[in-house]
């Protein structure tokens, strides 16, 4: 019963019919938590993104989050996924403001804050704080690099790349190298990206990047 209702919920919203689909996956969540939850419910949610099915699986991880607490941080790991992939920087904000009051002293997610926060322009201020605690305290790639763009936006690019100098770039993210190779041309080509590219971070890292080595080749 279980395949076909998903069956019949992919049904459903290829044929833009949402509020059937929404009624079917309150059914198979229903059903699902019968069996042996959480994990049949993880496993539903991870169902969906699999067939990126984002918003059936950003609703069935938040019924996750709300009915099993103790699933927050698999819940919150996978929603930064999904809402990656919708393009949600504003709910992935969201998303990060309330693992910060769950865990404020959570190095990872005081990244997450800040750098999205950076990416909308919010609290600068706290943002540059916030991130050059962490790399003082615990040298986090993704925040060294963050700081990093932050200062080659604000015209510093000197102290944007001695931030990236002493970064091991094998070591680094495919989102990371890209922001390196930003601040310093001279870098290797970044390796395939897995993840999908916020609009903030195609305007402000993709776009721009792809333009400087256009203007490279044709010199």
């Amino acid at each position: 019963n279980s395949t076909r209702l998903f069956i019949a919920i992919e049904a459903a919203r290829k044929l833009d019919q949402d509020d059937r689909a929404d009624r079917l996956r309150e059914t198979l969540i229903t059903e699902a938590e019968q069996v042996n939850p959480p994990v049949t419910l993880i496993s539903l949610a991870q169902r969906f993104e699999d067939k990126a099915l984002y918003r059936d699986a950003e609703e069935s991880y938040l019924y996750l989050k709300q009915k099993y607490p103790g699933q927050r941080a698999h819940v919150y790991d996978r929603l930064t996924h999904v809402y990656r992939a919708l393009g949600d920087t504003k709910a992935l904000q969201t998303l990060s403001n309330d693992m910060m009051l769950l865990d404020p002293e959570n190095p990872i997610y005081r990244h997450n804050w800040a750098y999205l926060s950076f990416l909308r322009g919010e609290a600068l201020t706290e943002v540059k704080s916030v991130l050059q605690s962490l790399v003082e305290a615990y040298h986090l790639a993704p925040s060294v690099c963050a700081l990093a763009l932050l200062a080659h936006e604000n015209g510093d690019n000197a102290t944007a790349q001695a931030l990236i100098g002493p970064l091991a770039w094998e070591e680094l993210s495919p989102l990371d190298q890209r922001i390196a190779r930003l601040i310093s041309p001279s870098l290797g080509m970044p390796k395939e990206l897995r993840l999908t590219l916020l609009p903030e971070e195609e305007r402000r890292i993709h776009a721009k990047l792809t333009y400087h080595q256009a203007a490279s080749a044709v010199e």
